[in-house]
C-alpha cells in the first residue's frame, strides 16, 4: 500500500513539474512574442517614415525640375555674348 501511495505521489509530483515547466515555457514565449511584436511596430513606423521622406523628396525633385525647365526657357532668350547662354543646367 505504501508503494502505491509513493508511486502516485511521484507521478503527481512529476505531473506538477511538467505543468510548471510548460507554464514557464509558455510565459517565456509570450515575452518573446511581445518583444517581436514591438520590434515589428518600430520597423513599420521606420518604414512609413522612409516612405513619407521618399515621397517628399520626389515632390521636391518634381518642383526643381519645373524650376530647371523655367530657367532653361529663360536662358534661350539671352543674347549671344551672355556668359550664361552656354551654361547647361542639365
Amino acid at each position: 500500500m505504501n508503494a502505491v501511495i509513493g508511486g502516485v505521489g511521484i507521478v503527481v509530483l512529476v505531473g506538477l513539474a511538467v505543468l510548471v515547466g510548460t507554464s514557464m515555457d509558455t510565459e517565456t514565449q509570450r515575452v518573446e512574442w511581445r518583444e517581436i511584436a514591438q520590434e515589428r511596430r518600430v520597423r513599420r513606423q521606420e518604414l512609413e517614415a522612409l516612405r513619407r521622406e521618399r515621397e517628399r523628396v520626389r515632390e521636391e525633385r518634381l518642383l526643381l525640375e519645373g524650376e530647371l525647365e523655367r530657367l532653361c526657357a529663360q536662358a534661350a532668350g539671352l543674347c549671344d555674348r551672355c556668359p550664361l547662354r552656354g551654361f547647361r543646367l542639365r
